[in-house]
């Protein structure tokens, strides 16, 4: 059951992630601000997501998590990359 509402928390997220992301390509182009803020922001996201996957990686060696827990983790922590997406593209907007 709690597999399900993840799913559906990430569908959602990636939903907003995508209908935000292309508000934003349409509303500000392809200039080199928007550039500049989707390649920061595309390293930034990137460090984010394998820094979460190695360290559910080392938790998962040490305490020994069975395979639907995992699988909720790493849909847990794909919810929280696509959300904290949004909110920086956001921030870096108004900051540049």
């Amino acid at each position: 059951m709690a597999s399900i509402i993840l799913s559906i928390m990430f569908l959602l997220a990636s939903l907003i992630n995508v209908l935000y992301l292309l508000y934003f390509t349409k509303k500000e182009g392809g200039d080199e601000r928007s550039l500049m803020i989707m390649g920061r922001l595309g390293v930034n996201m990137f460090s984010l997501l394998m820094g979460g996957v190695a360290i559910l990686f080392i938790t998962n060696n040490l305490f020994g998590f069975s395979f639907e827990i995992f699988k909720q983790a790493l849909l847990g922590l794909l919810c929280i990359v696509n959300v904290l997406y949004v909110l920086n593209l956001n921030r870096l907007r108004k900051q540049y």
